[in-house]
């Protein structure tokens, strides 16, 4: 809260906020409230996946939605980063990834009034050694499902081909202007 009031006094009417991540939204309104309520606006993080790194079915989206618009109250929402793996070894696909991608982009479609952005991490696949080095970082080194996460986010393959997931960006990312 300190950091809020130093940065509105130094680019006074700047927004501020904090993220949360989807699966700790539930905290907002507990022992998150006074930060919650010191923030211009609600940030969250949406990786539809349980613990062990396995996706959530693309069908999900609308009641998450549902969710975070109810943990952000009155606030808008910015969607600080977005991403759904494409791996098997996450029980994921190109398909999969494709649907989930339509899938966001249609539930931001038809709540423009509460989202004010979403940014998709990442365009292209990481390389082995990006992956390598976040898996330290994360210190799960060893986590085949976390490692194959990270490695398989991309719209675009390691080689830079696009993924299924690009064509539904292509054809539903414009229709959020209409």
């Amino acid at each position: 809260m300190a950091a809020a009031a130093q940065i509105t006094r130094l680019q006074p009417g700047t927004p501020v906020s904090t993220t949360s991540t989807f699966d700790g939204i539930d905290k907002v309104a507990g022992f998150l409230k006074p930060i919650f309520d010191a923030t211009d606006f609600f940030s969250v993080t949406y990786y539809p996946l349980t613990p062990e790194f396995i996706v959530r079915d693309p069908g999900s989206v609308s009641g998450d939605f549902t969710k975070i618009k109810d943990a952000a109250r009155s606030k808008k929402v910015l969607l600080q980063e977005v991403g759904y793996p494409s791996s098997p070894i996450n029980k994921s696909s190109e398909e999969k990834q494709a649907a989930m991608c339509r899938a966001i982009l249609r539930e931001l479609r038809s709540n423009k009034d509460v989202f004010i952005g979403a940014y998709w991490f990442t365009m292209s696949d990481f390389p082995d050694s990006v992956v390598d080095d976040l898996s330290k970082y994360y210190q799960l080194a060893g986590a085949d499902r976390f490692r194959a996460f990270l490695r398989s986010l991309g719209m675009f393959d390691q080689r830079g081909n696009p993924k299924k997931s690009w064509q539904a960006f292509s054809e539903e990312a414009p229709l959020l202007s209409k």
